[in-house]
């Protein structure tokens, strides 16, 4: 009787657990519309820099969205990818960044500031061996948003 009542439990804790871990997958995947046009626009400013430009030219751009509860990282949905013109260059999903070379841009969180202003932490790994942290302040100017400046905290350097 005491094996099977402990067997339960075990088995309601374990439930318990793989829905936890469903509920907090389904609700931090998704972002909002605004919150991918913020994405957009942190992209479009790391892209206009030189090594960032070069890495998306020669297909080695590769970008992930970190949820807003967790550190989990996702891929941009293809929809996302398309938006940008082929001839800046190809945007990789995240996944697909295996450290040896090109730059991966980590969008960490997203914090809204006020109505039309947001922060953006981020992360830009190159390659495998430098690595900067910032925040990026974006605006919603003639209703598009754009990074207006940006913060580096930490580089590191192999």
């Amino acid at each position: 009787m005491r094996r099977r009542a402990i067997f339960i439990v075990l088995c309601v804790l374990m439930g318990m657990l793989v829905g936890a871990y469903m509920l907090s997958t389904a609700q931090s995947a998704a972002l909002s519309d605004e919150e991918w046009d913020i994405c957009e626009a942190v992209c479009r400013h790391q892209l206009s820099q030189d090594p960032a430009r070069e890495a998306a030219q020669s297909g080695r751009f590769f970008l992930s969205v970190c949820s807003q509860n967790t550190v989990r990282r996702y891929d941009p949905p293809d929809s996302f990818l398309q938006r940008f013109d082929p001839e800046i260059g190809t945007i990789n999903s995240g996944s697909e960044f295996d450290d040896e070379s090109g730059i991966h841009l980590a969008i960490a969180e997203i914090r809204h500031t006020a109505p039309g202003t947001a922060e953006v932490r981020a992360t830009c790994h190159q390659g495998a061996g430098a690595a900067v942290g910032s925040t990026l302040y974006a605006k919603r100017l003639g209703g598009k948003w754009k990074v207006i400046r940006e913060t580096t905290h930490w580089t590191a350097h192999k």
